[in-house]
């Protein structure tokens, strides 16, 4: 597999990547997940920006709605996300891109490493959380989930006292992830279920 954002990095700014990458762990449109050579219980997310030509860069994206969803993630350590340890800003560049330039940021962070969900938890949290029908908001009520829970228990094997507890520390939380389906949760060790991906993510006040 084209490791595009790592590559992007060895050769716009080899001296910033803060650990050596080893196995590729997963990959998305805008960024690509490695475990780290030196210790394997950790993963490296490289990630890209691109301006979206909306009147911000990438740059006041990155500082403006990004960096301070983690730094919040890091210092509070959320019982329901992943756990972090580092993240920064590597810099902004330029492509050529459809006949002109578009200038893009690179960033990264340093978290836990965690275990894929099930094809039954895939299927359990799609039931309960998917925005990807219609964007329609979550109800996550306690009798909601419980009511869900107790149907597909019938037929799906997962741990239902963690879904319970991952529902309602998703429910009190002031993070707002604004983008969730069954690909940004993944579990510990443990058997706890974790929110990754926090590109969109927003504070409540």
């Amino acid at each position: 597999m084209e490791m595009m954002v790592l590559n992007l990095c060895k050769k716009l700014c080899p001296e910033k990547i803060p650990a050596e990458p080893g196995e590729l762990a997963g990959s998305g449109a805008d960024g690509e997940v490695f475990v780290l050579v030196n210790d394997p219980t950790k993963v490296m997310k490289l990630s890209v920006i691109y301006d979206a030509f909306d009147g911000q860069s990438p740059t006041a994206t990155y500082f403006n709605q990004i960096e301070p969803i983690l730094r919040h993630i890091m210092s509070t350590s959320p019982s329901h996300c992943v756990r972090m340890y580092e993240c920064e800003f590597m810099g902004e560049y330029s492509r050529n891109w459809c006949g002109g330039n578009q200038d893009f940021v690179i960033h990264y962070c340093i978290m836990d490493r965690l275990q894929k969900l099930t094809e039954d938890e895939k299927k359990v949290f799609h039931s309960l959380i998917s925005h990807e029908d219609g964007n329609i908001e979550k109800d996550l009520s306690t009798a909601r989930v419980k009511g869900i829970i107790e149907g597909l228990s019938k037929g799906l094997d997962f741990d239902e006292k963690e879904v319970m507890l991952f529902c309602q520390r998703l429910r009190e939380s002031s993070l707002v992830h604004s983008d969730l389906h069954p690909r940004n949760v993944m579990k510990c060790a443990t058997g706890q279920f974790k929110l990754i991906d926090f590109d969109r993510a927003t504070i409540q006040h």
